[in-house]
């Protein structure tokens, strides 16, 4: 691909709809007739991870740790036990904790939106479902990662 071609297509993923960004991030995730529980547990999780993915690599753990400190405090209590019985040795494989299927998912959309769409950095500010027929559509709202604006991560 020439240098035009690339230009061309990095402003393509710039200002193209966010929400259709989404969409197709998260598609692998939801099943073939996705509820709207579905939606609503995995978009969150997918916002998180978009927003996480803009700051650079070596930043991103400490964002991820404000989204945790940011959120349900009983999940940043579970995240805590975990790691004590981590420390301790006491990892238990039986039964995935929410909080690892949680942190799997938020690494899965990092990596899904470096792969991507590498060159996108805007932040996402809010989301919604709509119903649309007989399925529902992704709407966001984001900003310009240069932009003063709150870049909470959730």
């Amino acid at each position: 691909m020439g240098k035009a071609s690339r230009r061309k297509k990095e402003k393509h993923q710039e200002t193209s709809k966010l929400s259709n960004a989404i969409s197709i991030m998260i598609e692998p995730l939801l099943s073939e007739n996705p509820t709207e529980d579905e939606y609503r547990k995995v978009i969150p999780l997918a916002a998180v991870g978009w927003n996480v993915a803009v700051f650079p690599v070596e930043e991103r753990p400490a964002k991820l740790m404000e989204f945790l400190k940011s959120s349900d405090p009983s999940m940043l209590e579970e995240f805590e036990l975990e790691l004590k019985a981590a420390q301790a040795g006491v990892v238990s494989r039986e039964r995935p904790s929410q909080l690892r299927g949680m942190l799997e998912a938020v690494k899965y959309f990092i990596e899904r939106k470096d792969e991507l769409y590498p060159n996108d950095k805007r932040f996402i500010v809010d989301f919604d479902l709509v119903p649309e027929g007989q399925g529902f559509r992704v709407t966001i709202s984001s900003v310009n990662s240069d932009s003063n604006a709150d870049k909470s991560l959730h």
